[in-house]
């Protein structure tokens, strides 16, 4: 009984800690599109994702093209190495 509760309880609290891992990564994630030589705020990135044609072009293009795949790439980068185990 004692062993079974042991169990429950590691994989619980396993389960929280990846989720707070998660929404670190995410939270990482989302900063990277925020900060860098130039400061955007949170609307505008949002603007430039989800409505570009609106958005001022030098934000879209900014959030489009420059960071959103440098976030994806890190993430991806970041996945791979931790799967491999460096």
């Amino acid at each position: 009984m004692l062993n079974q509760r042991t169990t429950r309880t590691r994989a619980l609290l396993h389960a929280v800690v990846l989720i707070v891992l998660l929404v670190l990564v995410l939270a990482c994630a989302a900063g990277s599109l925020f900060f860098g030589s130039r400061l955007v705020p949170p609307a505008d990135v949002w603007q430039g994702l989800v409505h570009p044609e609106t958005a001022p072009e030098d934000i879209a293009v900014l959030v489009r093209e420059q960071r959103l795949p440098r976030m994806a790439m890190g993430v991806a980068v970041g996945a791979a190495l931790g799967l491999a185990g460096a």
